[in-house]
Parts: C-alpha cells; structure tokens; sequence
C-alpha cells in the first residue's frame, strides 16, 4: 500500500513528480524508436523478401558497419521511403 501525500513533504513530492516526468520521457523515446524499428524492418522485409529476422539482422548490420545507433539507421530508411 502506497503511503498517503500528506506523508511527505513537498521537496519528496516535487523530486517524485520530476523522476515521474523523466521516466514518462524515456517510456515515449523508447515507443518512438520501437515504432521506426518496426518500419524500417517491414521496409527491409518487403524489399529484400526477407523474413522478420533477417531484416532486423541487416539493421543491426548496417549499424556496425557505419558506428551508427540503430534507430538512426532505421529513422534514415523510412526517411527515405516517404
């Protein structure tokens, strides 16, 4: 059970609201790239015939080979298709 707000002060209220607020920022970059990964590997997947795998697996290739994050490489693709 969670303790009541007038348990604490408003400092403790003030830092929670504030680490609530950074982990609601890190859950949406998080949906945000899972949802470009998504695309650009259904992009991979349609122009390459490849399965599921596979094209997660080139992402991941092509993010070695340029030392590049993996969402940058898949935010590039769908770029490019639009």
């Amino acid at each position: 059970m969670l303790p009541s707000v007038e348990q604490h002060s408003p400092a403790e209220r003030q830092h929670e609201v504030e680490r609530l607020r950074a982990q609601l920022d890190e859950l949406s970059k998080a949906l945000e790239t899972r949802e470009v990964v998504g695309q650009a590997t259904g992009i991979l997947m349609v122009t390459n015939k490849s399965s599921l795998d596979q094209a997660f697996q080139e992402l991941l290739r092509r993010s070695k080979a340029t030392n590049r994050k993996l969402c940058d490489i898949a935010r590039e693709l769908v770029a490019n298709m639009s």
